[in-house]
């Protein structure tokens, strides 16, 4: 069954259809307006007979043909190297904070003075995890630089970057060269006490020692910012 729905009609005596399917508001005739119909602009003409005057595509060419970019916005390089592939010194400054350029022509590193006493290894470690693989307890390679960490130290004694453990009397730097360069006191090294004495300190006079690795020191960090960070 169909049902009708009763519209209300405010200030019209009738409503008509004249069989073309268009309303009349004045006894039957036809209002002048345009619909579209299956993509054509159907106009009904100025006479009221319900003819088509005028039918034409609303838009020769559809909207989506219109290529939007010559290139996908998703094939378009947002960068020539990716973020995670940049080397680490692009994004970072090459030493950590805290530590101070070395203010020596000819020297690059930088250097972080720490004022708390403790044993070698510790120093090695706290040093290490700076920026592993570019940062260590200082290792001294002239007289400029000896006297350099003697000023960051305040003429306070401070552990130094070497040890003889493997091999007595050999030298070897935390970086894993051979040390040759020295400014040993008098009657140093020695060796003193029962097991020997396997690390250095630079003294209060900026001369060197050897000294139980277990004994507590200050000590000195440097950076080079040439050397590769590790992992």
């Amino acid at each position: 069954m169909r049902s009708w729905s009763v519209l209300p009609v405010i200030g019209l005596a009738a409503c008509a259809f004249d069989g073309t399917g268009v309303a009349g508001g004045d006894g039957g005739g036809p209002i002048d307006a345009a619909v579209t119909v299956d993509g054509r602009t159907v106009t009904p003409d100025a006479g009221g007979d319900g003819s088509v005057i005028d039918a034409a595509p609303v838009d020769a060419a559809p909207v989506d043909a219109a290529p939007i970019d010559a290139m996908p916005i998703d094939a378009m390089p947002i960068d020539a190297m990716p973020i995670d592939a940049m080397p680490i010194d692009a994004m970072t400054p090459p030493c950590p904070t805290g530590y101070a350029p070395s203010g020596a022509a000819g020297n690059p590193h930088f250097y972080r003075f720490v004022d708390s006493n403790t044993s070698a290894a510790n120093a090695l470690a706290d040093c290490g995890d700076d920026r592993a693989g570019r940062t260590y307890v200082a290792v001294i390679d002239d007289d400029a630089e000896n006297a350099l960490i003697d000023t960051l130290a305040g003429n306070r004694a401070v552990w130094l970057g070497l040890s003889d453990e493997a091999v007595e009397g050999t030298w070897i730097t935390v970086l894993g060269t051979t040390q040759t360069y020295f400014q040993w006191d008098s009657n140093q090294p020695d060796n003193f006490g029962i097991g020997g004495e396997q690390c250095v300190e630079q003294k209060t006079n900026a001369k060197w020692n050897d000294l139980g690795c277990t004994s507590n020191r200050r000590y000195v960090c440097e950076c080079d910012p040439a050397l590769p960070v590790t992992p």
